[in-house]
């Protein structure tokens, strides 16, 4: 998918970064299809489509992970129900091309063993795991996530999870109190 706002706009994408659940954690990134960089998975929130939705058909597309394979990490203040899901843990403004902005809402996710399925046709199949200072050394990786990866690879071990195929995505009514 292109840019869904005409130039001069903000798109809004998604990017996963997955993590291996070791002590010393290895992150999923691949080489982009179009432009020179190595990033974790991700790309444009469709239109009406929610950006939980987006980074599990993206990570599917692009890694061929899917969501029984994978845990997310959640936000500090989590309470189970309908309509609520794992919050991204970084918010990422940067332009991608003259006239284009992407704000990125970056999840985490812990993954169960390998990529079930091969990326799909017409992505890249670059993939690569590399730890924290693999990722800082990587020639092609954007300073920006070379630091959220480091920032994040210690506390993968250590924070809450939720099986990522056990969100659900159901309206949640405005409560009356509050």
């Amino acid at each position: 998918m292109g840019h869904t706002a005409p130039r001069g706009g903000t798109c809004l994408t998604v990017s996963a970064l997955v993590f291996t659940p070791e002590a010393e954690p290895r992150v999923l990134l691949h080489q982009h299809k179009r432009y020179p960089v190595v990033i974790p998975p991700g790309g444009h929130v469709e239109p009406a489509e929610h950006p939980w939705q987006a980074v599990l058909r993206e990570l599917g597309e692009e890694a061929g992970v899917v969501p029984k394979q994978l845990s997310a990490l959640l936000p500090l203040e989590f309470a189970a129900g309908p309509g609520r899901f794992p919050a991204p843990v970084a918010l990422d403004v940067h332009e991608v091309e003259p006239g284009w902005t992407h704000t990125d809402l970056a999840f985490v996710f812990v993954i169960d063993g390998a990529p079930l399925l091969a990326p799909g046709e017409g992505e890249s199949e670059e993939l690569c795991w590399l730890t924290a200072a693999e990722v800082g050394r990587r020639p092609r990786v954007p300073p920006r996530i070379a630091e959220l990866v480091g920032r994040l690879a210690p506390l993968v071990a250590v924070w809450p999870r939720l099986p990522a195929a056990e969100v659900g995505m159901a309206a949640r009514a405005l409560s009356q109190s509050g």
